[in-house]
């Protein structure tokens, strides 16, 4: 055995001893353009092999992709370039070799990944990942956002990666200590991957209707949804159903649409009723279908939206009233409210709030029927407290009508001016005062009369 065959066995006996505290250290990123008694020549760098996780994903969800990447990179080669002749020299060796044996690690690694026509990656790997050294590995977390309709099967996801390696090193003993030089390099990687699109039922919107042609805020409204099934599985015993909104005071379902086969359409009527503060313009309200698929799997279609035009809010009433209060007195009240909509009010009923000041044994009227553009009146007898300061106080009421299907309505709540005005207890103590001063009166000439006589 030759004295150079020798001093490698060394050299790879003494690497191997080293090799943990070497993978383990945290090497200063020092970069020289004159590496210094080059004792080594080695071929190593990382090599990745990148695997898909989750393979099986849904149209119209928004999914959970990891990819795995390990490093199966080894060192392949090495050369002795010289051959050390005194101790400093045979260190130097050492742990230059030692160093270039970290050449299958991988630094700063970065990934992105893109999808083909109908996925898109919303969010993922974008930190990177400090090191990651040889039979290691990394999870890669993306979010994919499949399309509603997008095409089931196969499709194409593209992974690249970007991460730093050690391509050279050198090692110079220098004011008594053996100082390390290193020559880092980029590499990029890509990766084909595939995931599969499931088949599945996949509901859209293709019709909307009204029943009186419009929505407005603050009223109800039957709403008419026809769905086509653009996907590619049968949707069996499909429901419909609108979801709830801050536009909806409440959500509907539409009932059953019965079995959808792929191009096949069927409706579902909605009972709604929109908020008084809905913002007037384009609603997208949300609707999801469930369904069982063949095997009698129950599975929920992506939501769609339902656009509809919404008008703003109008009043359906107006009111005045006429009349004022006593302090510590009652009184009469007339109210008048005008019916503001297109329709008429059948069989219309006002009812009061009386709350504090106001008190009233009979707080309900009855208009009867009132065209568009119709007045009604109706007289409250009203009662105020002693205590109550004489100024004007809102008197707060309701309408209560059908429509002409017979659905029961109530307005929003109304409010008009009551006047309350002092005197009304002074007027009470003056007319006692006379009813007592005309008793005395009536006293004293009864008494004058009576010893006359």
């Amino acid at each position: 055995m030759t004295r150079r065959r020798i001093l490698l066995s060394v050299v790879l006996l003494s690497v191997l001893a080293l090799a943990p505290a070497a993978q383990a250290a945290e090497f200063p990123d020092t970069y020289t353009s004159k590496f210094v008694s080059d004792w080594w020549d080695v071929e190593a760098s990382p090599e990745f092999r990148a695997d898909i996780v989750q393979k099986t994903i849904l149209p119209g969800e928004e999914t959970s992709v990891s990819v795995v990447l390990t490093n199966r990179g080894e060192v392949t080669a090495f050369e002795s370039l010289d051959e050390p002749t005194t101790a400093v020299e045979t260190n130097e060796s050492e742990k230059e070799f030692a160093y270039e044996s970290e050449a299958t690690s991988a630094r700063s690694l970065t990934s992105t990944l893109e999808g083909d026509e109908g996925l898109t990656v919303t969010g993922g790997a974008a930190g990177a990942s400090s090191i990651v050294g040889k039979g290691r590995s990394v999870t890669l977390p993306f979010t994919v956002r499949v399309d509603t309709f997008a095409k089931p099967g196969v499709h194409d996801l593209s992974l690249e990666v970007r991460y730093r390696y050690l391509k050279d090193a050198a090692v110079e003993y220098e004011n008594g200590q053996y100082e390390p030089y290193f020559h880092y390099v980029e590499r990029v990687e890509k990766f084909d991957l595939e995931v599969e699109v499931e088949d599945r039922a996949v509901l859209r919107v293709v019709d909307v209707s009204l029943d009186d042609g419009s929505a407005r805020a603050g009223r109800e409204a039957v709403l008419r949804v026809t769905y086509e099934n653009a996907g590619t599985e049968t949707a069996n015993d499909a429901e419909a159903t609108l979801r709830h909104s801050s536009a909806l005071v409440n959500g509907s379902r539409g009932g059953s649409l019965g079995t959808v086969e792929p191009g096949g359409t069927a409706s579902a009527t909605y009972r709604v009723k929109f908020s008084d503060d809905a913002t007037a313009g384009r609603l997208q309200l949300r609707t999801g279908v469930t369904y069982e698929d063949d095997e009698g799997n129950t599975r929920a279609a992506p939501q769609v939206t339902v656009p509809v035009e919404l008008a703003g809010y109008r009043p359906r009433f107006s009111a005045s009233s006429e009349g004022t209060l006593p302090v510590g007195g009652d009184g009469t009240v007339t109210v008048t409210v005008e019916n503001l909509m297109e329709e008429t009010a059948r069989g219309a009923v006002v009812t009061l709030d009386p709350r504090d000041p106001f008190s009233s044994e009979e707080p309900r009227a009855y208009f009867g029927d009132l065209e568009p553009g119709e007045t009604g009146d109706a007289r409250f007898r009203l009662k105020l407290e002693d205590e109550t300061l004489a100024k004007r106080y809102p008197l707060r009421l309701s309408v209560e009508y059908l429509d002409s299907s017979g659905r029961e309505h109530s307005s929003r709540e109304l409010s008009v001016p009551v006047a309350v005005e002092a005197g009304g207890g002074l007027e009470g103590l003056s007319t006692w005062l006379l009813g007592v001063v005309a008793l005395f009166v009536a006293g004293g000439v009864a008494a004058f009369l009576y010893f006359r006589r």
